[in-house]
């Protein structure tokens, strides 16, 4: 029988059982998940992301972000998740694009400068206050 954790978050009324980490496998599930549990997925992504860069530029995808939430506890995971779910995470991309926040690179790369605001605001902020200033970004207009 595999171990299987459900996540929760500190937020409240964030999480639950669409989102899942199974310890054994190595393996991020998100089968289904409200706006807020999204954001605060991405924003704890980011945050892993900018805290354990060496470089000038971390590199973004849908999937990158939803598998590097975790990568503080668990280390990096397989992610497992519904087409919704990272389209939602290439919208919030997209947004953060039109906000001069990340470059487009191609397709489906983005690019994360350590000179962009983003950047200052993701290592040195809680993944509440990332999550809060996501929200505001995505639903200005």
């Amino acid at each position: 029988m595999r171990q299987v954790e459900t996540v929760t978050t500190p937020v409240e009324g964030v999480g639950g059982d669409g989102v899942e980490i199974d310890v054994e496998n190595r393996m991020l599930y998100v089968r289904h998940a409200d706006y807020k549990t999204l954001l605060w997925l991405i924003a704890k992504g980011l945050k892993n992301l900018t805290v354990y860069n060496r470089g000038n530029t971390t590199y973004l995808r849908s999937a990158k972000i939803l598998r590097s939430a975790f990568f503080d506890e668990y280390g990096l995971l397989r992610v497992r998740a519904l087409p919704i779910v990272l389209s939602q995470v290439s919208y919030i991309l997209r947004k953060l694009r039109q906000e001069g926040l990340v470059e487009k690179v191609d397709s489906y790369y983005y690019a994360l400068s350590k000179k962009s605001v983003l950047w200052d605001i993701a290592k040195n902020s809680t993944p509440e206050e990332i999550a809060n200033f996501l929200w505001e970004i995505t639903m200005e207009g």
